[in-house]
Parts: C-alpha cells; structure tokens; sequence
C-alpha cells in the first residue's frame, strides 16, 4: 500500500486483494491525520532541553557498548556550550533522518529480578542503546509524539506511563471493561501485545505510519527504525562485553514506504 500525506490530505491507494481488516485499519489511520491537519511535530532540541533531561538522571546507570560513562553526559549538562553541541548533534541526526554509526550498537543484559536467582526464568533482559539516541527517542518520541496525540484526543483516553499514575489503574480499568462487556453481552476481545524481549522486533510498518499520522517527521521516524535495523546486539556477561554480535533482518525502506 501506498499512503501519501500532502497539504495534510492522506489519499490511501490500496492493490487489490487487500483484506478489510487492513482496509480498516489503514482508513483509521488516515481519519487520524485528517483530524490532525497540518500539525508537525517540533523537532528542536534546544539546550535547556538536554540540561533538564539529563540533570535528572543517574550517573551510575550503566554505559552502552561504546563505553560512553552517562558521567560524560551529566558532566556536558553543567556547561552551556557543551550542552548546545550535544543537543545540537541529536537534533541533526533525527533532523535528517541519519542515525550515527554508534547508534547501530546495543548491548543486551540479563539482571537478576530475584538477587543471587541465576535460573535463566528469573532473569529480566534489557537493552543498553547509545545514551544521546535514548536522550533523543524520549523527547522527541515519548514526550512530544504522546504529547501530540493527548492534544488532539487519539489517546485521551488510554492508560501509559505517566507521572501521577499508578499501575492499579490498568487493573481496575481491565475489570470495568469485562464488567461492561459481560453486562452488555457485547463481543469483545483482549490482547496483551507488551512482547517479553523483543525491542529489536517493532513493527516498522505499523509504527511508521500511526506515529506520521500524528504529525512525527518521517526523517524523525527514519532515523529511529533505520539504528534499530541496522543494529547489532553484543551480550554483556560477567566476564565482559562480546565482540561477536547478531542482527535482525535487514529492512529495505527505512520508513516503509512514507
């Protein structure tokens, strides 16, 4: 399929032979845009941008595979033309659509949830990526992309990481459902899609076009899809870091087509 954003006007072309569930779903997706209109989202990173972020984290936070120290970030926020330098790197590389070449590197570790519980069952794995990509995702992508869609209604209503929350409110919004379901004898279904382990299997596609709906950049999308495909995975153990790596498929169109 092919869908074109022009003057804030999303034409859908559909090939035969496409099933109405895909149908729907891609219609849904262009109602979102035009509801949204001619909305970019703002791809500036200023300095205060980067001093507020990383003021707030911690230092002891574990480095990603370049050995980038997070003191080496923190230490840049207490200045203000490192800070602008830095920010200004971030804001080019998403700008564009061009993730650097350091970004293509992530570091899987697997941490104990149970202290001194090895069995591989009790183990959470994570992903340490490049600590100035991580800084440039969550502004750009978790803050102003969620930011966009609270603004103009498409998550109003949805339940995420947000300060003031707690977790008891999923549940008890799970229960309302299946109680309202179950009274109005109405067909509905759950699904759980929070994947254990799979940061380096995003739908390109689907995230591609729902996140460009909202108004993101598809250099901005570009930059984030294209470092995750082109990345590869070393393993952090207790006698070091791997220098063998694996990798995912490689995707031909970074931004699936935008």
């Amino acid at each position: 399929h092919t869908i074109c954003n022009t003057n804030a006007k999303w034409d859908i072309q559909l090939p035969p032979g496409i099933d109405s569930h895909t149908i729907k779903l891609l219609k849904h997706i262009g109602e979102v845009a035009r509801r949204i209109g001619h909305d970019p989202i703002d791809v500036k990173i200023s300095t205060e941008d980067y001093k507020k972020y990383w003021n707030k984290r911690k230092e002891k936070t574990s480095s990603s595979f370049s050995t980038l120290h997070f003191g080496h970030w923190k230490a840049a926020a207490s200045n203000n033309t490192l800070s602008t330098i830095h920010a200004k790197m971030t804001e080019i590389s998403f700008r564009t659509g061009s993730p650097l070449n350091r970004w293509t590197s992530g570091l899987p570790v697997m941490l104990e949830k149970i202290p001194g519980n090895i069995s591989h069952d009790k183990l959470r794995a994570i992903l340490l990526m490049e600590a100035d990509f991580n800084f440039g995702n969550a502004l750009l992508f978790g803050k102003r992309t969620v930011d966009a869609a609270v603004k103009h209604g498409v998550m109003s209503k949805e339940i995420f990481s947000r300060k003031d929350h707690c977790s008891i409110d999923t549940s008890m919004c799970r229960l309302m459902f299946f109680d309202l379901v179950r009274q109005t004898r109405y067909n509905a279904a759950l699904g759980s899609y929070d994947a254990s382990q799979c940061y380096d299997r995003v739908v390109h596609s689907f995230t591609s076009l729902t996140t460009h709906s909202i108004g993101t950049p598809k250099e901005l999308i570009t930059t984030m899809l294209l470092a995750i495909q082109k990345m590869k995975f070393h393993l952090r153990t207790g006698f070091g870091d791997s220098d063998s790596s694996y990798s995912s498929t490689n995707i031909a169109e970074p931004y699936q087509g935008l």
